[in-house]
């Protein structure tokens, strides 16, 4: 054993001496004794990137994000990455967690434990939920059982540990139109759920940011308990942690634009900048310090220097050639001392058909439960679909009963009105499927089901809010319309709005964001509608356009309310042009037209729409999410697993 590992056990071993450890409800630790001989034997994870470099689509070229290194990551500790802005944090951790994202070329090793998650910056939750609730929630989905495997005492402890308060637990998480918890107890939440399956290696994007200093406090304190346990990692990074953070932290490393400049133990750091005639002044935080040395800004060394210098110091400390190793030189922070919170691992459920099937029954609930309390959802669209409906049906109203010829023009207008505007206000429900779009994200990379069970079960529950607007709709416009085939009319419209949710969810998919998936899917609808037939009848298309009159889904739903109105109608019209409802849709070429037919064509175009949905997931979910430009990328997990097993 080197100087340096027997270093890290004795420092090991004496903070598990000084540690109580607290009551979690889901294990009790047998003794600080045998932890710290399993801390010591724990093997550290290896770390090789060879190449790591950014393509350019345009012209091909490759730029480097990040350069040769090698690193270890210890188990049982608190890892940090830290450096300046712009140094390749993000990207060393993403390298760690295997999912370079990207148009990049990976190739290197990781050897880290089987079971991970990863968090990222933003703590994106769904609002409706309590800390309580949530909990369970995510216990059934890592499961795949009825009722989860955890007891209620089990997640009450987990969520004393994370620090939310009794008061607390019952309160939302919030979102754009309520409050409810605060930054910060969001972000211990999100901690919790994504630890829920007790992962061995968790990657976490700046746990910190946007904290005040009591709260990032209570965050790292939570961190550094979870990984106080063989075999747990936690993989931080940290933009600027303050002096009371950075004594929670075992290992650090710190890079530089792209280049690693020290990796080791926190406490052996002084050592290596004081080597380098950079030693951290009194009364100066040394994290800071650090931090202001390597940027290339304030400091003329070069990066290669930098480099060269830790490879020197590494070299002596291996070798033994003299006590580089430095004592606590923070003598102003006396160690971290913190308990250990132990979370046991879900028994290792076979996921068969059964698994599925309860996971979409999860899910399935979560999204009707999405729908109630969600105002984005439903609450808001059904409020503008009563508005608007009871606008036309006064401005247009009894228009039904009317026989003049400008009331068969009304008539036709009132249509065309009605299902261009309704379907073009599915745009409204694309901010809220986006914000989920990230939580979804999220979850399928940390393994919890797969894209294409999300979407069926999102999909029963927009088929059931279609229904409630469809039925808001009707009753508005049957009898303030004299609408003719009041059951044909809905069925036209419930299946017209059921397309355009397909392609609020298709925008939703390929686009960034909801900024460009509401102006494709407005975009999409604005080619759409003036195809219909009724600005322009077929027979006047272009020659070589007349092919983009049979695809919108509007064509046929537009014909289907036409002939409900007027094919069968025994209205007489006042006009000599129009006598009868015929006569009318000989006029908009339509006079053929079979009703059932285009009920059939519509029922096909929502199953092609979601179709295509399910294709995008699946491709994304195998090049994108799961494996995220793997590149050459050779994960040894297996190995290390064999071999703790073996210890």
């Amino acid at each position: 054993m080197t100087n340096r590992e027997e270093r890290q056990a004795s420092i090991a071993s004496h903070a598990v001496d000084s540690l109580g450890l607290i009551e979690t409800g889901l294990e009790t630790q047998n003794s600080a004794a045998t932890h710290a001989t399993n801390t010591s034997t724990s093997k550290p994870g290896r770390c090789i990137i060879r190449k790591y470099n950014a393509i350019d689509r345009r012209n091909r070229k490759e730029t480097i994000i990040l350069h040769p290194m090698k690193c270890t990551i210890p188990s049982g500790g608190l890892t940090a990455i830290i450096g300046p802005s712009g140094s390749g944090k993000s990207a060393l951790l993403d390298f760690l967690a295997e999912c370079a994202l990207g148009s990049t070329i990976a190739e290197g090793e990781v050897n880290l434990s089987t079971t991970k998650s990863y968090v990222h910056d933003e703590a994106d939750l769904l609002g409706f939920y309590t800390p309580r609730s949530y909990l369970n929630h995510y216990d059934k989905l890592t499961t795949g059982l009825r009722n989860g495997c955890k007891s209620q005492d089990e997640i009450e402890n987990i969520l004393k540990s994370l620090g939310i308060l009794e008061q607390r637990r019952n309160i939302i998480v919030g979102d754009t139109f309520r409050r409810g918890l605060n930054k910060g107890e969001i972000r211990r939440l999100n901690l919790g759920l994504m630890m829920l399956g007790a992962p061995d290696t968790i990657f976490i994007e700046e746990p910190l940011q946007g904290l005040d200093s009591e709260t990032a406090l209570e965050v790292m304190d939570f961190l550094k308990g979870y990984c106080f346990r063989p075999g747990r990692r936690a993989i931080v990074t940290l933009s600027k942690p303050s002096s009371v953070v950075w004594n929670l932290i075992d290992t650090v490393i710190l890079i530089s634009q792209g280049r690693l400049i020290y990796e080791g133990p926190r406490f052996d750091m002084e050592s290596f900048f004081a080597s380098n005639k950079c030693p951290t002044p009194k009364r100066i935080c040394p994290v800071e310090h650090y931090l202001s040395v390597v940027s290339s800004v304030r400091v003329a060394k070069t990066m290669d220097r930098w480099v060269a210098s830790f490879d020197s110091w590494q070299s002596e400390v291996e070798l033994n050639t003299g006590d580089m190793l430095a004592d606590d030189v923070e003598v102003g922070f006396p160690p971290a001392q913190t308990a250990a919170f132990i979370i046991n691992p879900a028994t290792e459920y076979k996921r068969n058909c059964y698994y599925h099937v309860w996971v979409f029954l999860e899910l399935t609930k979560r999204y009707f439960l999405n729908l109630i309390f969600n105002v984005g959802f439903l609450w808001l669209r059904l409020f503008m679909y009563f508005i608007f409906s009871m606008f036309i049906c006064i401005l247009f109203q009894d228009i039904g009963s009317k026989t003049t010829t400008s009331s068969i023009w009304a008539r036709s207008s009132l249509i065309f009105f009605v299902l261009s505007f309704f379907t073009l206000m599915t745009v409204a429900v694309i901010p809220a499927r986006c914000c989920d779009k990230k939580i979804v994200l999220k979850e399928e990379f940390n393994g919890y089901y797969h894209p294409v069970t999300h979407h069926f079960a999102n999909t029963i529950a927009s088929v059931f809010a279609v229904t409630i607007l469809t039925l808001v709709m009707t009753i508005i416009f049957v009898p303030m319309e004299a609408i003719e085939n009041p059951l044909e009319f809905a069925t036209v419209m419930f299946l017209s709005l059921n397309c355009a949710e397909g392609l609020s969810q298709l925008a939703t998919l390929i686009a960034p964001n909801y900024i460009y998936g509401m102006s494709f899917y407005v975009g999409l609808l604005g080619f759409y509608i003036p195809l219909m037939g009724f600005m322009i009848i077929p027979s006047e298309f272009p020659s070589w356009l007349k092919w983009a009159y049979y695809v919108p889904f509007h064509t046929y739903a537009w014909r289907s309310l036409m002939v409900c109105q007027f094919k069968d109608s025994d209205i007489i019209f006042d006009s000599l042009e129009y006598p009868t409802g015929l006569d009318v849709l000989k006029a908009y070429e339509i006079d053929n037209v079979n009703y059932y037919a285009d009920l059939s064509t519509l029922i096909l175009y929502g199953i092609v729409v979601h179709f295509i949905c399910v294709v995008i997931l699946c491709v994304r979910d195998k090049y994108f999410v799961r494996k995220l430009n793997k590149v050459n990328l050779i994960s040894n997990c297996k190995n290390e697993v064999q071999s703790q097993q073996k210890k």
